[in-house]
């Protein structure tokens, strides 16, 4: 009886390994092979990765170059597919769709995921001088390298990029230049800073999806909504938006995540592939198709549309201070602990943030 037992525990197991590589995009050909292997064979691992953009944008395009370059890099033992749209898993979903495997690959915004990324959290600070998303990427990657902590947050997945999204701005049809013309407004906003700054600055905050913004606008349902430029393209928002107030606002946290038991099941010659394309390289690339974006989006707005884009400085500028202050310093005071020092953080992140300014 034991023997049996031992038998049918064995045959359980080797079942649910195969599921864990099936479930993520099926390897054809023979059983997946045991972590740690090499493989000589001309079996193909399939991988799908999932991301929310429509497949003609800037950054959905990125990822399917990385798709390209693995796939090729493996001699097409590994077939990367990407899902665009949210065909695999809807934005709020895709870290649960990564975790659980509905998916091999997800690209994550932190911001839809609120306490699962507090460190990361540190690029999104308002008005805190990261407010481009290359030099926002490389404050990330530096932080993650040296803080055990920032990586425990990533302990359940295999990273393989770290990036940032451009500056964020205040998208109206009213004139918005200083922080009391935001009182009354209805906002939509994401959570986090986005949220918390509406509200600081006495306006109303609102959830809804990016697909909502454009009908929304146009209804009058919202006055106005708080993206970055690339959001603005994407849902070809200049339609129906008048002024932008470009802050030096904040940068959002991004990621692309693999699951991680379909990384260790594969072999060790196509796991050395995906390390070596899970670098600062790629993930600074990303930042910088994310900027080069955002600042054709700006002309488009400002040269094509008309739109008014207003730029606060000196006195209006700082009417926005106070309200940032205070978000900074209840942020620090989450994150601090009796063994993790959440001011030294900050700090380093603005030191950081000074060094790799463009």
């Amino acid at each position: 009886m034991k023997k049996q037992l031992k038998k049918m525990l064995a045959l359980g197991l080797s079942a649910l390994l195969v599921l864990a590589v099936s479930g993520c995009g099926s390897s054809s050909g023979s059983e997946s092979s045991d972590s740690g292997s090499s493989s000589s064979s001309d079996e193909v691992y399939r991988l799908s990765v999932s991301i929310h953009d429509s497949a003609q944008v800037p950054k959905t395009q990125y990822v399917q170059k990385w798709a390209d370059a693995v796939t090729e890099a493996s001699g097409g033992r590994l077939e990367v597919t990407v899902y665009s749209g949210g065909t695999l898993a809807a934005s709020t979903e895709v870290l649960d769709a990564v975790k659980s495997g509905t998916c091999s690959i997800g690209v994550v915004f932190s911001g839809f995921f609120t306490g699962q990324f507090p460190l990361s959290d540190v690029i999104t600070m308002p008005l805190a001088g990261l407010d481009n998303a290359v030099q926002a990427t490389n404050v990330l990657w530096d932080l993650w390298e040296s803080t055990p902590e920032m990586q425990a947050e990533y302990e359940d997945y295999k990273v393989i990029m770290l990036y940032a999204g451009p500056n964020n701005i205040i998208c109206t049809n009213t004139l918005v230049s200083t922080a009391d013309d935001m009182r009354g407004l209805k906002l939509r906003a994401a959570a986090g800073t986005a949220t918390d700054m509406c509200s600081g600055w006495n306006a109303t905050p609102i959830n809804m999806s990016s697909s909502e913004l454009y009908q929304s606008m146009e209804k009058g349902v919202i006055d106005g909504y708080i993206i970055d430029f690339t959001g603005v393209n994407s849902w070809s928002l200049y339609e129906v938006t008048n002024y932008y107030t470009a802050l030096p606002f904040y940068t959002q946290s991004w990621s692309v995540l693999m699951n991680k038991d379909v990384y260790e099941s594969l072999p060790e010659d196509l796991q050395a592939i995906i390390d070596e394309y899970s670098t600062r390289e790629w993930s600074t690339g990303f930042g910088e198709v994310n900027e080069e974006e955002a600042n054709e989006a700006w002309e488009t707005a400002e040269n094509e549309y008309g739109s008014t884009i207003i730029v606060p400085e000196g006195d209006d500028l700082a009417t926005f201070q106070p309200a940032a202050d205070a978000y900074v310093q209840n942020w620090i005071s989450s994150i601090t602990t009796d063994t993790f020092d959440g001011q030294a953080f900050y700090d380093e992140a603005l030191a950081l943030g000074e060094q790799y300014a463009q």
